[in-house]
């Protein structure tokens, strides 16, 4: 199995993974043979890219770093929390942004938010997360395929799945794992107030777009402050904060450090790791007007801006757990006897995660070969790097 571009997608093809609407409905599922109307309806839809099955890769397993019974879960609690808070601010959602917090702060919304019972099930659907994640012992590099209707519900969800698996790197406990994954699955919540069409722009925002996008770390914390616990809501509230005082809402700065020097006018240790974990997400994510970014060089921008943006000792922690090639991504040989040969990311090797198994599918014409199987770690002088498929 292996990840390919819509655009590359042909009528014959099989589904590799099944794919999910917003709602975590069933759209198409794992083995359907593709056609030329499936294929216009997924583009339509606004997927980017897709898992297909290759008779030449039976042997691949992609292993979700969740079950489907979890992520299925989770994805319909957000889609009820949203449902919730949409119902909760509609006759204000459009106001001023000073209006919308007034509203926020009334004892009738706030009365309103904690009769959804949002916190007690959010709880639960944290604990089945944490549970499923600590048994892995790296990231895999698999994310759930995104269009602009289920961008957010998934975001959170896989945040969510790399925060803890950072946060067990850093050997949080139990408790510390459920407060940030609470304010994970919940820290973009205050996008609820953004438009969709400035939220799914292709083209760059405007000034006065991006202010309003820069809204929604506060607007998520006024919403959640008053009955949900103090952690969490700060992750809400600092997710784009930066090391070097330049994020957003207040231009909070970090120590570039673990260890914890004084908390006041400091970024929390919370909102560094969400931090990483959602630009990491949304770098390799589809959007409805890109492919996710090469991974390889996703974990290179995150890497350059450790110091600026990120805490550098926790993104060296981020880095010694995800894998530069993930299982399924197509690369090219760049160097040795296969030079120019393109192939795919078989296995990975836990104890060495960027020097993975690679199976060659093409020459250096680009037809079909006999696949060649080489292990990165007995062939020296072969090097390789990720492409588009």
């Amino acid at each position: 199995m292996r990840r390919i571009s819509i655009e590359t997608l042909k009528p014959g093809m099989m589904l590799g993974l099944p794919i999910r609407d917003e709602n975590d409905n069933l759209l198409l599922n794992r083995n359907v043979v593709l056609t030329e109307r499936y294929i216009m309806r997924l583009r339509n839809l606004g997927f980017q890219s897709v898992y297909i099955s290759d008779p030449d890769l039976l042997d691949v397993a992609f292993e979700d770093m969740i079950s489907n019974r979890t992520r299925s879960m989770a994805a319909k609690h957000l889609n009820y929390t949203y449902r919730e808070v949409e119902n909760i601010i509609r006759d204000f959602k459009n106001e001023s942004i000073e209006k919308i917090t007034t509203n926020l702060r009334s004892k009738a919304v706030k009365k309103a938010f904690s009769s959804t019972g949002i916190y007690n099930i959010t709880v639960k659907v944290v604990n089945k997360i944490i549970d499923d994640v600590v048994s892995c012992a790296a990231l895999n590099g698999l994310n759930s395929l995104k269009t602009h209707d289920n961008y957010t519900f998934n975001h959170s969800i896989e945040v969510t799945i790399v925060s803890v698996m950072i946060g067990k790197k850093l050997r949080l406990n139990a408790r510390q794992l459920r407060d940030m994954a609470i304010g994970c699955l919940l820290h973009d919540v205050g996008k609820v107030f953004i438009p969709a069409h400035i939220l799914n722009k292709p083209d760059k925002l405007t000034s006065h777009e991006f202010e309003l996008v820069k809204e929604h770390p506060t607007l998520g914390y006024e919403m959640l402050r008053d009955y949900i616990p103090i952690m969490p809501t700060q992750i809400t509230y600092q997710h784009h904060e930066r090391q070097d005082g330049s994020g957003y809402p207040r231009g909070l700065a970090g120590y570039n450090s673990i260890k914890r020097l004084s908390s006041k006018n400091q970024i929390t240790f919370y909102g560094e790791i969400v931090a990483i974990a959602d630009v990491y997400d949304a770098l390799i994510s589809d959007r409805p007007y890109r492919t996710g970014l090469l991974h390889d060089r996703v974990l290179n921008i995150i890497e350059h801006n450790a110091h600026s943006h990120f805490n550098a000792e926790i993104v060296d922690k981020f880095l010694s757990i995800v894998p530069s090639y993930p299982v399924g991504s197509t690369c090219e040989v760049t160097s040795g006897k296969y030079m120019g040969y393109r192939g795919v990311i078989v296995s990975l090797d836990e104890n060495n995660l960027n020097i993975p198994k690679v199976r060659l599918l093409y020459d250096t014409k680009e037809d079909r070969i006999k696949p060649i199987n080489i292990d990165l770690q007995k062939e020296y002088d072969t090097h390789i790097k990720l492409v588009e498929s």
